[in-house]
């Protein structure tokens, strides 16, 4: 202030000397009026905050909120799982089977020379094929739910047991024991098994390993797979090469006592109808918005109404069968339970969707497809922007996925890894249609303002002046008078948002108590209402929208500014009428200061210095 006033008074003091000068004989010294009138005006910035749009909607707490290269604002969310379409458990079907297998009998039914019996000679060689039926418990039993034509096994463990009855033979004698498999099998390594027998002996449970076959379960391999078709046993021979080292004596009742047990069987591919499982069928879920977005269910007021907001699905399978989703229900349900809002395809709530890839039988095991379904803002794909309409809490929905039976495929076909895996991407660039409600509160802190007496204003100005007439004297010290003094409060709004903005304004204390101004103790904050910016293009804005709120501050409420400690700003923005994009630059710039209008009278002998006053004026009486 003391430089301000060094300007003016420097010009005024060459006004007085020219005059001095001229009219020196007219001087007196003892009656020189060392007065001058001063007027100037002062500002104060106070505070001032930043709100990006992103502090309307809490993205610091939403872990999925992202910028993308446009400098858009985008929510981002990935959802995954995997699940079997249906398991086929062949564990289920292992099964036990014991006989009784007649020798007499079999020996009546296949050897030719009987002139033999009952007495077989000693080193006669001879052997007896037994048929044997071996069902599989279960299998087959519920065909419209699933249905096994054949199985490509890559391992099946068996435990068989021989044991005798009646007839007197040793382990030893017995030669070999061939398994012949029927037509129900396909093995490249060929239809014969041979029984381990080194090492073992009757009653002994005997390991038998197959490898690499099909496992036929069709009546008719050679007709249309069906659900009559099927069967639920297989069939194979036991053959029993014998040498008997002793004349061997066969009679009615001699028998041989054969255990089978299938342990396991550990397929590549199972061929059939298979219906979905009860995760695939009718699979209904809530997606609560919370669990993405902390701070949503706080957010009551909240309408975003999403312009563009996209799900896509990405499908992966190995299943050789037509797919499609039936899609029952996608829908967001408001706080009440009760208020939802739901998608539609052509005006319908419910849609199939066919998956466009499809797995052959013809196709390698190995293959697999991906397929991706998207949901979107069209039409046909949802109209999931209106979805936004209201304030949801939760997304709920249900889907189907199943097996087409009316294509011309009639048989599918299942690897061991029947999983069907989906990712979900979820996003939403905050680009938003009519109708957006976003309330937003926030406080400006850590304000320190001296009390505000006319002192500390003309000390706060006579920091920022440039001439430097004594940095020793304290130029507020020369007021001898003050003729007027006017005071403002100003708050300032830039909006860079693409919506209409009404905000207010409160003053608190240290204690959070309401401060108001010019005695009026009703009104505890102040309004500022911006329109939406006029000029915005492509949904941003181009040029600002102002305002600002002035308030005038009489000398009595000059203690309250000095107790201001926090201005609390609140904000509702919204109202929009045209599509608006939310981008970094979207924000409100808030500014808060003090202005004043100072009309005094000063004394330049206080300003100068009584010494230096006095010298000048000699000098130029002189």
């Amino acid at each position: 202030m003391k430089r301000l006033f060094s300007y003016f008074l420097a010009g005024c003091c060459g006004i007085l000397s020219t005059c001095f000068v001229s009219c020196e004989a007219d001087v007196d010294l003892g009656n020189i009026d060392m007065t001058a009138n001063v007027k100037t005006a002062i500002s104060l910035p106070i505070g001032s905050m930043k709100v990006h749009f992103g502090d309307f909607i809490g993205d610091t707490t939403i872990q999925n909120i992202s910028i993308d290269e446009f400098g858009r604002y985008l929510f981002v969310d990935t959802l995954d799982f995997d699940e079997p379409y249906h398991i086929v458990n062949l564990e289920d079907y292992t099964s036990y089977y014991e006989s009784s297998l007649d020798i007499y009998q079999r020996f009546m039914e296949q050897c030719s020379d009987l002139a033999m019996l009952p007495s077989i000679p000693a080193y006669t060689p001879f052997y007896l094929d037994f048929p044997i039926t071996f069902g599989l418990r279960n299998i087959n039993h519920n065909v419209e739910h699933q249905r096994i034509d054949s199985i490509i096994v890559d391992m099946a463990q068996f435990q068989s047991e021989f044991g005798l009855e009646g007839i007197d033979l040793s382990w030893s004698e017995i030669d070999k024991i061939e398994i012949r498999l029927s037509n129900d099998f396909r093995r490249a390594a060929g239809s014969k098994l041979l029984v381990p027998s080194s090492g073992y002996d009757f009653n002994e449970q005997i390991p038998i390993s197959v490898d690499d076959f099909n496992l036929i379960l069709m009546k008719d391999p050679t007709t249309t797979p069906s659900n009559i078709n099927v069967k639920d046993s297989v069939t194979f021979t036991l053959r029993f090469y014998i040498t008997p080292d002793k004349p061997l004596t066969i009679e009615d009742g001699d028998r041989i006592r054969y255990n089978f047990e299938l342990d396991f069987l550990d397929y590549r591919a199972v061929f059939g109808y298979f219906d979905p499982s009860n995760k695939m069928r009718d699979s209904a879920t809530d997606y609560l918005l919370a669990d993405a977005w902390p701070t949503w269910n706080t957010l009551n007021d909240l309408m975003l109404p999403l312009r563009e907001p996209k799900v896509t699905f990405q499908i992966q399978h190995s299943l050789a069968m037509p797919l499609f989703v039936d899609v029952e229900r996608l829908n967001l349900i408001a706080a009440d339970s009760v208020t939802q809002v739901d998608a539609t395809f052509n005006g319908e709530k419910t849609t199939r969707i066919k998956f466009p890839n499809q797995i052959t039988l013809e196709d390698p095991l190995d293959k697999r497809v991906m397929d991706t379904i998207v949901f979107d803002h069209t039409e046909e794909k949802g109209n999931l922007d209106e979805l936004f309409a209201i304030h949801p809490i939760k997304i709920n929905y249900a889907y189907s996925v199943m097996a087409d039976t009316t294509t011309d495929m009639k048989q599918f076909r299942m690897t061991d890894d029947t999983h069907i895996e989906v990712d979900a991407v979820i996003e939403a660039p905050l680009d938003f249609n009519e109708g957006v409600n976003v309330s937003y509160s926030d406080t400006i802190d850590n304000i320190y303002i001296e009390e505000f007496t006319l002192r500390s204003l003309l000390l706060s100005l006579d920091s920022t002046t440039q001439i430097n007439v004594d940095s020793t004297y304290d130029a507020v010290d020369s007021i001898l008078d003050i003729q007027e003094a006017h005071l403002q409060l100003f708050l300032t709004l830039e909006n860079w948002i693409p919506f209409q903005v009404d905000a207010s304004f409160q003053f608190l204390d240290e204690n959070d108590q309401v401060i108001t101004f010019n005695g009026d103790t009703l009104r505890t904050q102040y309004d500022l209402v911006l329109n939406s910016p006029s000029e915005i293009i492509d949904g941003e804005v181009v040029t600002p929208e102002k305002g600002q709120l002035v308030l005038a501050i009489g000398q009595g409420d000059f203690k309250n500014i000095s107790s201001i400690r926090r201005i609390v700003f609140s904000a509702f923005v919204g109202d929009n009428t045209v599509p608006a994009k939310i981008t970094t630059n979207s924000a409100l710039r808030a500014y808060v200061g003090i202005s004043a209008n100072v009309d005094a009278i000063v004394n330049m002998e206080e300003l100068f210095g009584k010494k230096e006053t006095e010298t000048t004026a000699s000098s130029l009486a002189e």
